[in-house]
């Protein structure tokens, strides 16, 4: 789904001290394909020039990951699109691992799902 948010973030994660607004131009939602694990992913896609995962910090790579800001605002805007506020507090950071150079991977729970499928958005999610 195309949005367009920009959403700062605070500078408290474990990987930045960098207080920026991030452009997010996309969400998308898939299901984990690991055998043992039926989590649920949301990806939020941003402008890679507002974020640079390179850019030289205290840790090896400098990533949004563990920011508390950003994940608070990025849950606004979800309830914004009409999400309850129990399906974004179900929204949550996957592993360190789970940043790209221009994503964002999240997991996602069961109450999520229901609202994804309520709002008729496209997703393809596990149900149970």
């Amino acid at each position: 789904m195309e949005v367009s948010w920009m959403i700062r973030t605070g500078g408290d994660g474990l990987y930045s001290t960098d207080q920026v607004a991030v452009h997010i131009t996309h969400i998308s939602t898939r299901p984990c394909m690991a055998e043992d694990d039926e989590t649920n992913r949301l990806t939020a896609t941003f402008d890679p020039k507002d974020w640079d995962v390179n850019k030289k910090t205290l840790t090896y790579m400098n990533l949004i990951y563990t920011d508390a800001l950003w994940m608070a605002q990025f849950r606004v805007n979800m309830m914004a699109l009409g999400f309850s506020l129990a399906a974004v507090e179900s929204i949550d950071y996957s592993e360190q691992g789970a940043q790209g150079s221009n994503y964002v991977d999240m997991d996602v729970g069961k109450e999520f799902v229901k609202d994804a499928f309520r709002l008729g958005l496209d997703v393809s999610l596990q149900t149970d």
